[in-house]
């Protein structure tokens, strides 16, 4: 079930970000939560059932 995993991963990820967010200057965090949205698409994108 990919919806699971996609829940599981936003679970996951929700703390992960708000510590980087905390830790680096915002200019920095904007670039880090871009990068993520992109690799999140590329994961939507991709479709896991071959």
């Amino acid at each position: 079930m990919p919806t699971v995993n996609t829940t599981n991963s936003v679970q996951v990820f929700r703390p992960y970000d708000q510590r980087v967010i905390r830790e680096i200057p915002m200019d920095s965090a904007e670039m880090v939560m871009g990068a993520l949205a992109e690799a999140h698409q590329l994961f939507q994108d991709q479709s896991p059932s071959d």
